[in-house]
């Protein structure tokens, strides 16, 4: 064998032999006894879509986002657009920073003019500077929009669009219009205050029919056309009905939200007799304490099926409240036992993973 084939031989023996270590090595990073994701048919982490339209909002308490326009203006200095953008989203947010406000809306118009793809996060934050009533920033934002005017627009249909989406689709699963801020944030993304001002803007504009209840967080949804349709079989009936004409069944009417109760979610009240959903007496008990109709006091666990945050367990109605505790962080409930020996062992609720001073947490029982 000539010099040129033992060594072209050789080489297709090295290149052979480094493909199947590399297989071998694919396959020892795939655990035992499950496929990877490709395997599988699910896209890997890395090409996942978010489950959201946008992004959520960054933190307020992260310092490399704290709401203060000197630290957005030393990262703009620096050249650090990332954290000049999400300090400028966190002052659009904070009600409180007026000053810094006028400052930011100086700096958004900077970075408009040199930039303006930089501000792309930022840009279904800016619905929170319509009807501010001051006119620097007034001023300033109609100067941006010489620059961004057409993406921003895209932003805020789409914002729209996906808000209203979420609504339609939310009564018409669950056929109530009791529908709370937070979900709507879940499912669409960016801040609480961004889902808040873009639905007051669509109800002041008759873009979506409702009423914005800021004491509770919810919007009251009043759908088109047949608002009061029967949970059993979906004909449409009257607004004060009893019962349904055509399958005859009894119709329950939700004493917080006021609408129809389906079957799956029906509850009543152990003192007065009070209908209501489960989910929304559930929360209205967490807040109050009581009925809304008798206003006698009621416990988690009387009105809904509540799981102990740490064995997993249904926490039964007849359970003493002295054996109970709730989180002093979230508020979830657990046997007090269970409770006290899981921050024993990992100093944190098992429910919301905030950090819990087990010494402070026994005090406090002791008041």
């Amino acid at each position: 064998m000539s010099d040129q084939k033992r060594s072209d031989k050789e080489k297709k023996d090295e290149k052979r032999e480094s493909m199947f270590s590399d297989l071998l090595d694919a396959m020892d990073s795939t655990p035992k006894g499950k496929e990877s994701p490709t395997q599988m048919g699910v896209t890997p982490a890395t090409e996942a879509v978010s489950q959201t339209l946008f992004p959520f909002a960054p933190d307020m308490n992260d310092p490399n986002a704290y709401p203060d326009f000197q630290g957005a203006k030393f990262y703009l200095d620096i050249r650090d657009y990332d954290k000049t953008v999400k300090t400028l989203i966190n002052i659009l947010r904070d009600p409180k920073a007026t000053t810094d406000k006028n400052m930011a809306s100086e700096l958004i118009l900077e970075l408009a003019k040199a930039n303006p793809n930089v501000l792309a996060p930022l840009l279904p934050y800016l619905v929170l500077t319509e009807g501010i009533n001051d006119p620097i920033i007034e001023m300033n934002m109609n100067n941006v929009q010489m620059y961004i005017r057409e993406p921003y627009n895209a932003i805020t249909a789409q914002l729209k669009v996906g808000i209203k989406t979420y609504i339609e689709n939310y009564y018409s699963q669950l056929n109530t219009t009791y529908i709370p801020f937070v979900d709507i944030l879940s499912a669409v993304g960016t801040s609480l205050e961004v889902i808040i001002k873009v639905l007051d803007l669509m109800t002041k504009n008759r873009e979506i029919s409702g009423k914005m209840d800021y004491t509770t967080q919810v919007f009251a949804y009043e759908p088109p056309g047949a608002l009061f349709l029967c949970p059993h079989c979906g004909v449409e009936v009257k607004k004060d009905a009893t019962y349904c004409e055509k399958c005859t069944n009894a119709i329950y009417k939700c004493a917080i939200c006021f609408r129809f109760i389906k079957p799956t979610e029906l509850v009543r009240c152990p003192k007065c007799n009070a209908t209501a959903h489960e989910q929304h007496f559930l929360e209205w008990v967490k807040k109050t304490g009581s009925c809304p109709v008798c206003q006698n006091k009621l416990y988690e666990q009387e009105v809904a099926k509540v799981a102990c945050a740490v064995c997993g367990l249904e926490i039964k109605s007849t359970e003493k409240v002295e054996t109970l505790i709730k989180c002093p962080k979230c508020g979830e409930l657990s046997h007090k036992a269970h409770f006290i020996s899981y921050v024993r062992m990992s100093s944190k609720c098992p429910s919301c993973k905030k950090p819990i001073d087990l010494k402070e947490l026994k005090k406090e029982l002791k008041k």
